[in-house]
């Protein structure tokens, strides 16, 4: 559910969900900030570190960041993304 688009969508904010599952991410030249409403979800970066989040946590993911993202369980976030 996407709450603003900026011009040329450079920003986007909402709320977003998934059910549980895996995908590769790259974040080139965007940096997004979340808050996790409910669920875990895991990070994994491309040296291996990872990190775990939980409802009540907030997120932010660096332009530049190569990666795991895994929604745990079912997942809700409220997000920003901005292109840098």
């Amino acid at each position: 559910w996407t709450a603003y688009s900026g011009p040329v969508q450079s920003v986007i904010s909402g709320i977003w969900e998934s059910e549980k599952f895996e995908k590769k991410i790259s974040r080139p030249s965007m940096v997004e900030y979340f808050f996790i409403l409910e669920g875990e979800i895991k990070l994994t970066d491309e040296d291996g570190n990872s990190e775990i989040f939980r409802p009540g946590q907030g997120v932010i993911v660096k332009p530049g960041f190569d990666g795991i993202w895994e929604s745990l369980t079912k997942v809700r976030k409220h997000f920003f993304i901005g292109v840098c």
